[in-house]
């Protein structure tokens, strides 16, 4: 597991609107082997980052920093090779710049880059080429402008989840989950059937079917949509099938903290349930405990974690820093430097 960057600046309280710290962002990694339990030093990255969004490729990290006004933090496209140990600056996506954009995604041999949103005009997605080091437009997608735009590799083709755009807030009608699929060899986009879904959260790639574990549903207040339409719900992406998450806990806000099918598992967050998608049952992730040795330095006081970073390690759950805040004790949080495995 790599873990870069990050602050250790004085925290911002839960719920709190706070200026921006005049520390810089850290850049400054390590490496940790999930098999040994062992931790070694990398070399600082090139930019500091207060986050990045990541995607892997064979033995390379790739990470887009989108920087912030934060004192030298600026945009960066980056690669880590876990072989040689060596940082490389790469061009940025040429809509960097654009409002919406972007996330990064990885795709067959590539990175693709892609707005979350059209809300401010549509920005065309484009495909990195590592051997080429540049950067190739895609082929537009075949559905109208949209919100909530996000991208999985299937194995075989890119699928492209998204929402059109609708009044908000007070549509009469729902936004649900749409999808195309893009066959990156021959250029060529297949509309897929829309879903009865909300598609809350994101999708991600088990088991050869692409899962939504969203827990819970919504129906639209007072808009009245005339029946609940569900948070999450699975893609078949061979035969363009949708179909309903198993029945799951009770209660419409439980969190679906990821999926484990055929072997694989795919975690999205570090509590709530976990799909077993074979079994058609779900796991209860248990809270993170407070800290190594489970004592509070107050003890009985209820405590909140934020800002951890998670990630899959194997068939584990991975969970790394963020700040304890006790009850009573706001506005001064704890920045913790604990490493967490769970495994079903």
């Amino acid at each position: 597991m790599l873990v870069v960057g990050g602050s250790d600046a004085e925290p911002c309280p839960p719920a709190a609107e706070c200026a921006l710290p005049e520390q810089p962002a850290l850049n400054d990694g390590a490496l940790f082997d999930a098999r040994t339990g062992l931790w070694r030093r990398i070399s600082p990255a090139p930019v500091p980052m207060t986050w990045a969004d990541g995607a892997v490729v064979g033995s390379t990290v790739y990470l887009w920093s989108p920087g912030s006004p934060r004192a030298g933090e600026r945009q960066a496209f980056l690669s880590y090779n876990l072989d040689s140990g060596a940082w490389d600056a790469l061009p940025a996506p040429p809509t960097a710049h654009d409002q919406g954009c972007c996330e990064i995604t990885a795709a067959g041999n590539g990175i693709v880059a892609y707005p979350g949103t059209d809300e401010w005009g549509e920005v065309p997605d484009y495909l990195f080429d590592p051997s080429a080091r540049r950067w190739a437009k895609l082929p537009p997608d075949p559905l109208s402008p949209s919100f909530g735009r996000s991208m999985v590799w299937s194995g075989s083709d890119l699928v492209l989840f998204d929402h059109e755009l609708v009044p908000q807030p007070g549509s009469d009608r729902p936004s649900l989950t749409r999808a195309a699929m893009l066959d990156l060899e021959s250029g060529t986009w297949q509309r897929l059937p829309d879903s009865e879904t909300l598609g809350v959260g994101e999708f991600v790639a088990v088991g050869g079917r692409l899962v939504n574990p969203s827990l819970g549903w919504a129906d639209g207040g007072s808009n009245e949509w005339g029946r609940r339409y569900p948070n999450g719900a699975i893609l078949d992406p061979a035969s363009g099938q949708w179909s309903s998450l198993p029945k799951g806990p009770s209660g419409q806000d439980e969190w679906g903290a990821g999926v484990m099918a055929a072997g694989e598992v795919r975690y999205g967050g570090d509590h709530g349930w976990l799909l077993d998608l074979d079994a058609g049952t779900w796991i209860e992730v248990p809270d993170r405990p407070g800290s190594n040795d489970g004592d509070l330095p107050d003890e009985g006081a209820a405590q909140t974690i934020t800002g951890d970073a998670i990630a899959t390690a194997g068939r584990s759950l991975f969970v790394f820093g963020g700040v304890r805040w006790l009850d009573g004790t706001l506005p001064n949080g704890e920045l913790l430097a604990d490493t967490w495995l769970w495994t079903p």
